[in-house]
C-alpha cells in the first residue's frame, strides 16, 4: 500500500507547484481514509524510501502540501522519532521552522551525519576523499553549509549558515575546506 504513497509524494515533488500539490494531496487524502490514515501511509512511504535525499524531498513536499500549520507540526513530531529525526531536522531547518542555533548538540550531530550521508549518496565515496564537487572545494564561492561542525578555534558548533567568499577561516579549513569560524570572521 505504501508504494502508491511513495509514488504520490514523488509525483508531487517532481511535477506540482505548491498550490497544486496541496489540492492534489487533499483529494488523495479523502480517497485514502481521511487525514490520519492518509498521513500515516505517506509517512510510512518516507520511512521505507531507501535513498536519503529522496526521503527528504518526499518529507519536504508532504510538509509543504499539508494545510498550515499541519506540515510544521508533523515535522516537529518526527523530530523526536528514531527513524526520521535526521530527515525532519533537515527539513525543519531548511524551511526555517527551526533555527540551527536552537538545535541541541545531539540534533546538530544528527544533522551533520544526515548531510554527510546525503552528500555521499549523491556524489559517491570517491568525491569526498578527493574533495571534487564539494561546495567548500571551490575557492571563492559563497555557499550554504547545511551540515554542522565543531570549530577547532572557537569550539562552537557551526550549523546551517550562509558564508560569503573571503570570510576568515577557522582551523577546520585544513580538514573541511573553506569553513569560516564565527569567532574570527567579521
Amino acid at each position: 500500500m505504501t508504494s502508491g504513497s511513495n509514488g504520490m509524494l514523488g509525483v508531487l515533488a517532481e511535477s506540482y507547484d505548491p498550490d497544486s500539490a496541496r489540492a492534489e494531496l487533499a483529494l488523495w487524502t479523502t480517497a485514502h481514509g481521511g487525514p490520519k490514515a492518509a498521513r500515516e501511509l505517506l509517512v510510512q512511504a518516507v520511512r521505507e524510501t531507501p535513498f536519503r535525499t529522496r526521503a527528504e524531498a518526499m518529507l519536504d513536499v508532504l510538509a509543504g502540501a499539508l494545510p498550515e500549520p499541519e506540515g510544521e507540526r508533523l515535522l516537529h513530531q518526527l523530530r523526536g522519532g528514531p527513524e526520521l529525526a535526521p530527515t525532519a531536522l533537515s527539513v525543519l531547518t531548511r524551511r526555517e521552522f527551526l533555527d540551527p542555533d536552537d538545535l541541541v548538540d545531539a540534533e546538530a550531530f544528527l544533522t551533520v551525519a544526515e548531510n554527510l550521508l546525503q552528500f555521499l549518496e549523491s556524489t559517491g565515496e570517491g568525491t569526498i576523499r578527493a574533495g571534487h564537487g564539494a561546495p567548500w572545494a571551490r575557492p571563492g564561492s559563497g555557499f550554504h553549509l547545511g551540515a554542522g561542525f565543531r570549530c577547532g578555534f572557537c569550539g562552537q558548533i557551526v550549523v546551517g549558515r550562509r558564508y560569503a567568499p573571503g570570510a576568515v577561516r577557522c582551523s577546520l579549513q585544513q580538514d573541511m575546506g573553506d569553513v569560516p569560524c564565527a569567532a574570527r570572521s567579521g
